[in-house]
């Protein structure tokens, strides 16, 4: 659990920086502010929406099984965006 826990601290950091460079290099300045609040929005109010929602979901379907559905849906969501050719491009400006 720690070193899954460690893995995913380790890849939060990752997704933060590399979120805040796209954001900083491809969105004009003019609606940075906007895209940050749809950003918080979801860190902010959906993220513990999920949370409260998770105990009850593990009630109905089982805490084993609810787990296995979420490393099914994040595996599922990286490889869809891995997927994408813009995505593994290097493009350097």
């Amino acid at each position: 659990m720690a070193t899954a826990a460690l893995l995913a601290g380790g890849g939060a950091a990752v997704c933060h920086t590399l979120l805040a460079t796209v954001i900083q290099r491809e969105i004009p300045a003019e609606v940075r502010g906007r895209v940050s609040a749809f950003g918080s929005l979801g860190a902010y109010a959906l993220g513990p929406l999920g949370l409260a929602l998770a105990g009850p979901a593990s009630g109905v379907v089982g805490a084993e099984r609810l787990l296995k559905l979420g490393v099914l849906w994040q595996l599922t969501a990286v490889t869809v965006v891995l997927a994408l050719p813009s995505v593994r491009r290097h493009d350097v400006r």
